[in-house]
């Protein structure tokens, strides 16, 4: 195992001991809104989190919405619907939408050999789809101040050379394409510059203007600025924790504040390659993303054919599945797919529920927690309501 593997898996030990879950669902609540209300408030009042945003949606409308706690702690600066957070590797999907539309419109083969579309690549043998469904073996290299640089540093700051450098120093496959599964944001970063290559287009301009713009989407609740911005929540860390006594390492020029038990970031940076993890956003306008797939004929990104596409097993290894850049899972026997994305005090998870039509997003201005915990807890909660809903209008027609 290479060294800065070694790094991310102490990162993820550390974000998981970091976690605590003592509060449950208060059950004699009978309002579901009220019951989430209650929890979410709950976790806050323990300082599980500075501030979260978590909204469940349908293919039309937001369906439950929360947002609590506080963007900015020691201005009390409260958590607002249109807050922007980092959402981190959850990006990859967006950056996989991309690389879809250009396969419909005929710019892309899935199938072909990915240095076709980057000439500059030493893989010579993955292909597009291998890299879409973390299926190529491409390595998990750590690219710069783990994964970001800082805003004074950005008009000087040159992705392509740094990418190619990487690429020079990481010749070698992790394993052979298609026989395993191995997360790499290097991969993405990959894809990034392939929809550069193909469309002509800075990352960013691209899918700004063929998926924010297509879906009217306010720039000012989705784009790949910095924390700089008015409506930015500070990403935090729990002060003297584990967590970010690791990950201090590694900011050299961060600037840190302590705010009361957390300790704030206060140096807005940007992702060294947007395309695996450099969008800020809003939950529910991030959500309008999800919802125009899951109108599959009508939707204004994908043809139903490419949303199916999208949305089917294409990688397996041991018990990990992985969609084309949508994760698989299951939560009482009811499938979903899922992305997370974590890092520099932030955290992020996107999930679909195909059977029961809903969708869900949590964002968060804390690394050290456990998401997946928490949306397991809350979407069993809203999954369980839409059964017990649907029980009873079957009732009322038989």
């Amino acid at each position: 195992m290479k060294v800065h593997n070694v790094f991310l898996s102490v990162f993820v030990f550390l974000i998981i001991i970091s976690c605590s879950n003592n509060n449950v669902i208060d059950k004699s609540i009978t309002n579901l809104n009220d019951r989430l209300d209650n929890y979410l408030e709950s976790e806050i009042k323990d300082n599980q989190f500075p501030g979260i945003q978590y909204v469940v949606f349908n293919k039309d409308k937001i369906l439950y919405e929360y947002a609590g706690g506080y963007a900015k702690v020691e201005a009390k600066e409260k958590m607002k619907s249109n807050s922007v957070l980092n959402v981190f590797s959850t990006t990859k999907v967006i950056t996989a939408i991309a690389i879809l539309q250009l396969a419909q419109d005929g710019k892309i083969t899935l199938t072909d050999k990915a240095v076709k579309y980057f000439p500059e690549l030493p893989y010579k043998n993955i292909t597009v789809m291998q890299v879409l469904s973390h299926s190529s073996g491409i390595t998990n290299a750590l690219l710069g101040n783990f994964f970001i640089h800082w805003a004074e540093e950005h008009d000087n700051y040159d992705r392509n050379a740094e990418l190619l450098s990487a690429l020079k120093e990481n010749t070698d496959l992790n394993f052979k394409p298609g026989k395993e599964i191995g997360y790499s944001n290097m991969a993405y970063a990959i894809l990034g510059k392939i929809i550069e290559n193909v469309s002509g287009l800075k990352y960013e301009k691209y899918i700004t203007k063929n998926i924010f713009n297509r879906l009217h989407l306010d720039k000012e609740k989705i784009n790949f600025e910095n924390q700089k911005q008015n409506n930015s929540a500070l990403p935090y860390f729990k002060r003297y924790s584990l967590v970010y006594n690791f990950m201090s390492l590694f900011l050299s020029g961060s600037k840190t504040k302590a705010e009361g038990e957390w300790t704030s970031i206060h140096g807005p940076f940007y992702f060294n390659h947007p395309s695996h993890g450099g969008i800020m956003a809003s939950a529910n306008e991030y959500a309008k993303i999800f919802m125009d797939l899951m109108k599959k004929d009508n939707s204004e990104l994908l043809s139903a054919d490419f949303i199916q596409q999208m949305f089917t097993m294409q990688s397996h290894y041991k018990d990990e599945s992985i969609a084309i850049s949508w994760f698989m899972g299951e939560i009482n026997n009811t499938p979903y797919f899922y992305h997370q994305g974590d890092g520099m005090g932030y955290i992020a998870e996107v999930r679909i529920y195909p059977e029961e039509n809903i969708g869900s997003i949590i964002l968060m201005n804390r690394t050290e927690f456990d998401a997946l915990e928490k949306l397991n807890i809350l979407d069993a909660e809203f999954i369980s309501h839409l059964r017990q809903k649907k029980l009873g209008e079957s009732t009322q027609i038989h």
